[in-house]
């Protein structure tokens, strides 16, 4: 999802000390160890296969604008769900790959993500959106 590729175009690229805990943090202290001494390698070689960089993510950005304008017009008539009356994957699937751009409490990476300086102005900015308060609500009623 562009979400991620957003993210990464600025934190992998310009402070990619910052994902490292992300990658490392949860593994036993053996593998955590090697992370930690291969992560120029693993951030290098994400950039290059992920195609990251400046103008990249400013083409995500726009990406993602238009897909998060669509998740709103869907939830204008104040539906708590987005697709029935109940909780299904389709809400499950959206409030995951969203999860970056709400830092949704509930989640065990996003909430203690390291955010960089253009990305947080972002997420600030987005905050208010319908689509990023029902991810926020996925993670309060679901997790």
């Amino acid at each position: 999802m562009h979400a991620r590729r957003l993210y990464y175009s600025e934190a992998l690229v310009e402070y990619p000390l910052t994902v490292l805990p992300s990658f490392a943090d949860y593994l036993d202290v053996a593998e955590a160890k090697l992370v930690r001494d291969i992560w120029q390698l693993i951030a290098t070689t994400m950039i290059e296969f992920m195609g990251l960089g400046a103008e990249q993510g400013l083409e995500t950005r726009g990406i993602v604008i238009q897909q998060l304008d669509w998740f709103d017009t869907l939830l204008e008539d104040g539906r708590d769900y987005l697709i029935g009356d109940t909780l299904t994957r389709v809400d499950i699937s959206v409030a995951s790959l969203l999860a970056p751009l709400v830092s949704a409490p509930g989640h065990p990476t996003y909430a203690n993500l390291q955010v960089p300086p253009r990305f947080a102005l972002d997420l600030a900015e987005w905050q208010s959106r319908p689509i990023s308060q029902f991810v926020a609500r996925m993670y309060q009623r679901h997790r």
